[in-house]
């Protein structure tokens, strides 16, 4: 459970939009880790897409009509050692 108060988020991404100058903005998954959180700001205008680590993150958490998820670094998965 958390708490979380939605006008401080709002306003941070209102915030985050004017900085970026119109430039799209990723979500960094380490950042929002509430689905609910994720949906509400990709829905804005501005926010495309969501950036993670590794690949299975922000496939995992992205919003079902988000379209982009980025991983910085490309990973391989060798058998028989974690992901």
């Amino acid at each position: 459970m958390a708490i979380v108060d939605l006008e401080a988020f709002d306003a941070n991404a209102d915030d985050l939009l004017r900085r970026a100058g119109g430039k799209p903005i990723r979500v960094a998954s380490k950042s929002v880790r509430c689905r609910a959180l994720l949906e509400r700001v990709l829905a804005r205008d501005g926010f495309a897409g969501v950036m993670s680590f590794t690949l299975p993150s922000p496939c995992g958490w992205r919003a079902p009509d988000s379209r982009t998820c980025c991983s910085p670094t490309p990973r391989r998965t060798v058998p028989g050692t974690p992901s």
